[in-house]
């Protein structure tokens, strides 16, 4: 078997379409905003001890708050286990230009979750949900979750309908793109040499 065929990377790629309730406004770059409030509003979510710190929770390698937002090392891993955490899963990509919004005007969120994160995309959405109800940015500006959709072929502009009118659809399998399974095996290959 191919060494490109061993690679699974799938990449799930989103657009989260929201809808303002309140007027939204930011100073500067909203997405630090946008990356809070969906790490509070995930915890939240999905979290049943309400422990303080994730790292001392019975639960902390099997949670989803702790795989996408602390992201520990795999417990078997020999190279990852002198870390603390690892790269987070996930790229929140909301509008560069998103500085205010008016009342009833769309917002797209980008997102993109890499690897097994994609399998916890019905928790992801519903604290997209939630976080329509708690408000960002200092006046605590309400929005409303719309819809998901998913990005059927990552090389095509191809896009499905995830959620809509608070019923979620099944998913596509998210892909493994070639061109970052050739950059994985270059990269590994020039450590290999060093």
């Amino acid at each position: 078997m191919d060494i490109m065929e061993k690679i699974h990377l799938p990449l799930g790629r989103y657009r989260i379409g929201l809808q303002a309730i309140d007027e939204i406004s930011f100073r500067g770059y909203s997405g630090s905003a946008w990356r809070g409030l969906f790490g509070h509003a995930l915890k939240r979510t999905v979290c049943v001890t309400r422990e303080s710190h994730c790292s001392g929770c019975m639960l902390y390698h099997s949670c989803v708050y702790s795989w996408i937002f602390e992201t520990p090392p795999p417990e078997d891993s020999k190279i990852m286990c002198r870390y603390p955490a690892v790269p987070h899963p996930f790229v929140l990509s909301p509008e560069f230009s998103l500085r205010k919004t008016p009342v009833g005007k769309p917002i797209d969120i980008g997102l993109t979750l890499v690897g097994k994160a994609n399998q916890y995309l019905p928790y992801v959405i519903e604290a997209f949900r939630r976080m329509g109800e708690q408000g960002i940015g200092p006046s605590k500006s309400r929005f409303k979750l719309i819809q998901v959709k998913q990005k059927i072929d990552l090389l095509q502009g191809n896009w499905q309908a995830l959620y809509e009118n608070g019923r979620l659809q099944k998913s596509a399998d998210p892909q493994t793109p070639k061109l970052l399974a050739w950059y994985i095996v270059r990269k590994t290959d020039l450590i290999k040499r060093d």
